[in-house]
C-alpha cells in the first residue's frame, strides 16, 4: 500500500492533498453565502438557502478528484495490453517530461547473439577454416564458439573432432585435430594466437578493418601462421532504427551507453543515426554517466537489460527494462518493463505519457472553471440547483469520457 501511494503521479497526489483543504473552505463559504445576506441584508433565507446549497453541490470536487487517476488508469491499462508494464503513474508523468533516453546496446539494440558475418582464409580454404575452428570450438559454452559452430553447420561443414580440448579464460581456446593429421588448433584473440604462432601484417590489417566495422574478430591457427579470420557482430535488432527515428521525431536525444568495446558501439551507433555514444564502460561508470547527463537534463530515462544497467536504471529518473530477455534485478530495479522487448513501443509509451499529461491538464483545467462560474453565480444569487446538479455530474461524466479515450490511443497516433 505504501509502495502504491508512493508511485502515483504528483498531479493526483497535489489534487488529494488539495481535496482535503477545498472542501472545508466550500463549506465555510456556502454557510457565508447563506448567513450574510439573510442576516445583515434582511434577504429570503429560502432563496439563499437555494444557493448555498447549489454552491456546495457545484463545488463537490468529484470531477477534480478523479481527472488523473481515471486517465492515469486508462493510460496504464493501454499500455498493458501492449505488453508495457507500468509500476505506478509517477513514472508515467516523468516520462512525458523526458528529453534524454539512454540504451544500452546488447539485448536491447540488438539481439546479444553473434553471428558470423566474416569467413577470411589465408593459408587454407573456407571448408577447413571452418571445419577446425567448429571442431575446436564445440566444447565450448561461449557464445562466440558457439556461432562459430553454428556457422559451419549452416554451411554444410561438419566440425571436426578433436582430442585435448583446452580453454584458456579471456584468451582462446587449443585443440589437437584428428582430421588434419593431428595438427594443433589455436583459436582466440590477435593476442592469443601472437603467443603461439606468427603473425603477418595482413592478418592484424583484416583484424584492424573488422574491428573498425564493430566486429569481433577470431582468429584461427593450425600449423604454421594464422590459417584465417572469422569476424562476428551483434545482430541489430530490426525495430531499433524505428525506435531511434521515432524518439528523434519527438525531439528525445537517444545515447548508447554499452560495456563493449568503442568501435562495436559506434558502427551500432552510425547504423542507428545515434551521435552520442560511450562504450568500454563499467557498471557504475554507467551511473556516473547518467548522474551527468542528470546535471545538464533534470529528466533522463535509461532502457537496459543485465545485471550492469541496474546501477544506471537506479540512478536515472524513469528506468525501463527489457521484460523477455532481461535480468531480475533489471526488471526488479525498472520502473517500466517491456514485457515483450519490442524496443519499437518507446516512441509510444512517450506519446501516451505526454497525451496522459495534457488530458489530465485539460480535465483539471475545465472542471475548476466550471465550478468557478457557478460558484460566482451562486454568490450573486443567481444559481439554480437544477443547473448545479446536472452541471456537476456532466462535467464528472466528461472528465471519465475524455480520459477513457486513452485506451484507444493507438501506436500510430
Amino acid at each position: 500500500t505504501f509502495e502504491a501511494q508512493m508511485n502515483k503521479s504528483k498531479t493526483q497526489q497535489f489534487i488529494q492533498k488539495f481535496s482535503k483543504i477545498y472542501t472545508p473552505v466550500i463549506i465555510i463559504i456556502a454557510a457565508l453565502v447563506l448567513i450574510i445576506p439573510v442576516v445583515f441584508f434582511d434577504q429570503s433565507f429560502d432563496k439563499w438557502l437555494t444557493q448555498a446549497v447549489s454552491l456546495l453541490v457545484i463545488a463537490c470536487p468529484c470531477a477534480l478528484v478523479i481527472s488523473t487517476p481515471v486517465a492515469i488508469y486508462a493510460a496504464i491499462g493501454n499500455a498493458s495490453a501492449r505488453g508495457i508494464l507500468i509500476k505506478g503513474g509517477k513514472f508515467l508523468e516523468l516520462l512525458a517530461k523526458v528529453k534524454v533516453i539512454a540504451l544500452d546496446k546488447t539485448r536491447t539494440l540488438t539481439y546479444g547473439k553473434p553471428v558470423v558475418s566474416d569467413v577470411i582464409p589465408l593459408n587454407t580454404n573456407k571448408e577447413e577454416l571452418l571445419s577446425c575452428a567448429a571442431g575446436a570450438e564445440v566444447f565450448s559454452e561461449h557464445p562466440l564458439a558457439q556461432a562459430i559452430v553454428d556457422a559451419s553447420i549452416k554451411e554444410g561443414f561438419n566440425p571436426h573432432k578433436v582430442k585435448n580440448f583446452q580453454s584458456i579464460t579471456g584468451k582462446g581456446a587449443i585443440a589437437e585435430c584428428l582430421v588434419c593429421e593431428d595438427e594443433t588448433i589455436f583459436v582466440g584473440k590477435l593476442s592469443f594466437i601472437k603467443e603461439n604462432q606468427p603473425v603477418t601484417a595482413e592478418a592484424e590489417k583484416i583484424v584492424a578493418q573488422l574491428s573498425n566495422q564493430g566486429k569481433t574478430s577470431v582468429v584461427v591457427s593450425f600449423g604454421d601462421g594464422v590459417a584465417g579470420i572469422i569476424g562476428l557482430m551483434d545482430e541489430i535488432k530490426p525495430d531499433s532504427k524505428e525506435a531511434i527515428d521515432g524518439l528523434k521525431a519527438l525531439g528525445i536525444d537517444p545515447i548508447i551507453l554499452t560495456g563493449d568495446n568503442e568501435h562495436a558501439a559506434r558502427f551500432v551507433a552510425e547504423h542507428l543515426g545515434i551521435t552520442r555514444v560511450y562504450g568500454g564502460l563499467l557498471p557504475e561508470q554507467k551511473s556516473e554517466v547518467i548522474e551527468k547527463i542528470l546535471n545538464q537534463s533534470q529528466y533522463v530515462a535509461m532502457v537496459g537489460d543485465g545485471i550492469n544497467d541496474a546501477p544506471a536504471l537506479a540512478k536515472s529518473t524513469v528506468s525501463i527494462a527489457m521484460g523477455a530477455v532481461g535480468s531480475d534485478s533489471a526488471i526488479e530495479t525498472a520502473d517500466i518493463a517491456l514485457m515483450n522487448d519490442r524496443i519499437s513501443l518507446l516512441p509510444f509509451l512517450v506519446r501516451l505519457s505526454r497525451k496522459t499529461l495534457r488530458r489530465i491538464k485539460f480535465n483539471t483545467t475545465g472542471a475548476i472553471l466550471v465550478k468557478l462560474v457557478f460558484i460566482s453565480l451562486a454568490f450573486f444569487g443567481y444559481s439554480n440547483l437544477v443547473f448545479a446538479i446536472a452541471a456537476d455530474g456532466g462535467v464528472t461524466l466528461i472528465v471519465i469520457l475524455t480520459s477513457l479515450r486513452l485506451m484507444r490511443f493507438e501506436v500510430s497516433e
